[in-house]
């Protein structure tokens, strides 16, 4: 590593804090615009991007260029990824916008990121209380990077790419499965084009023999584990599916679980196919929606801040259907109420109904989706493996053991 350099981050790339959402000057153009919530490692979320105004001189300063690298001044302090996009998206305050100079390559800094972040050398940077943790402009600034040849950083960020080119591929794929899903929910359950249909009996706008029953009458309601801060990220214990696990607007999140030394009972113990909902609105999208847990999670047991919902007589891939590509999931999330951070209370199960058809035709959607969320836990599984393996010589590359030649 001897022909490594460093030098601060601030002296290698233009290092800009995101625009302020001032309420007092809200004045310009309503564009769209990314948040913390956005940004995931090495990743974005572009569900649910919110617009705000931007003024005519403010364009240029916050519009998102190619290779810009995106850092989150919160939450997750640091966590980062890299804008490849062509659409117009701007950027606002919770985010800090790196754009490199001619001495770094791009993904290589990604990577360099990643990899501080990994073996939380960035956490000396932080600012804070005990609880809460920054990353402000000016401490992002201070944020020693080492770097070799710009050559060298080429193929160190084309070994890494390698790895997150099948992991988005195979992100890809799952992204079709579900659409698929999808449409075939729709096809049966809203169009009502369902096996049969032709000959069903209507009594008002659906089949006589389905009926509209409250979510609590079809499904038992399990509470999550409650845990204190010495119980949770320990080094031994049981997977625990958290809020984090749950994407916004829905859908599995994987590998996000922590690892729990408290106690549980036996009925939160999570099966393959069991539908987590996220009752706490940390951040939009999240109360009310829903997960399916995957083959490699089944095992684990849900936080306080979920629930699962398992069907007393029915099947698990129809509520699924129902709260992820039906209305249950808008229904149910206006319902958090609080002050700081909104809450989903239990009794919402009682008084919000679902469209429950008979328990054959249900088993009939489980059938027919069961192969697509085979191939999903098993995409999911090789996701695993390659983000094992990309992690495992990341720190070799950055450390300059392994040489990029």
């Amino acid at each position: 590593m001897s022909e490594w350099k460093q030098a601060a981050l601030g002296d290698l790339a233009e290092v800009q804090l995101g625009k302020m959402l001032d309420r007092k000057n809200n004045q310009g153009e309503y564009r769209r615009y990314l948040g913390n919530d956005n940004v995931q490692w090495n990743e974005f979320n572009l569900d649910g991007v919110k617009e705000m105004r931007f003024k005519e001189n403010e364009l240029e300063r916050f519009r998102l260029k190619k290779n810009d690298l995106l850092v989150c001044e919160g939450g997750d302090p640091g966590r980062c990824a890299l804008w490849e996009g062509e659409e117009e998206l701007y950027y606002q305050k919770a985010l800090n916008r790196v754009r490199v100079g001619e001495q770094l390559d791009a993904r290589f800094l990604l990577y360099y990121m990643m990899y501080i972040g990994m073996t939380k050398e960035i956490r000396q940077y932080y600012t804070g209380g005990a609880t809460i943790k920054h990353l402000p402009n000016a401490a992002l600034k201070r944020v020693i990077v080492r770097y070799p040849s710009l050559r060298s950083q080429k193929k160190i960020a084309e070994i890494l790419d390698a790895y997150d080119k099948l992991i988005e591929n195979n992100r890809k794929q799952i992204s079709l499965l579900e659409e698929a899903a999808q449409r075939l929910y729709k096809e049966w359950f809203v169009d009502l084009r369902f096996p049969g249909y032709e000959d069903a009996a209507i009594s008002g706008e659906i089949p006589l023999d389905w009926a509209f029953i409250p979510i609590s009458e079809y499904a038992q309601v399990v509470k999550g584990c409650s845990y204190s801060s010495g119980e949770i990220d320990v080094t031994s214990g049981i997977p625990m599916v958290n809020l984090a696990s749950v994407s916004s607007w829905g859908g599995y999140n994987p590998f996000s679980e922590r690892v729990y030394s408290g106690a549980y009972k036996a009925e939160q113990i999570l099966d393959k196919n069991d539908v987590v909902m996220a009752m706490t609105e940390q951040a939009p999208g999240l109360a009310g929606y829903v997960a399916r847990i995957p083959r490699y999670a089944a095992g684990a047991v849900p936080s306080m801040d979920l629930v699962c919902l398992r069907p007393m007589n029915g099947s698990k891939a129809y509520l699924y259907g129902t709260c992820r590509y039906g209305n249950v999931s808008r229904l149910l999330s206006p319902l958090a109420n609080g002050t700081k951070i909104r809450h989903l209370k239990p009794e919402a199960f009682d008084y919000t109904k679902i469209l429950v058809p008979p328990v054959e035709l249900q088993g009939r959607f489980e059938a027919a989706v069961a192969p697509a969320f085979s191939v999903i836990d098993v995409l999911y599984e090789k996701i695993a493996l390659l983000q094992k393996g990309r992690n495992n010589v990341l720190p070799k590359l950055m450390s300059g053991e392994i040489e990029a030649l």
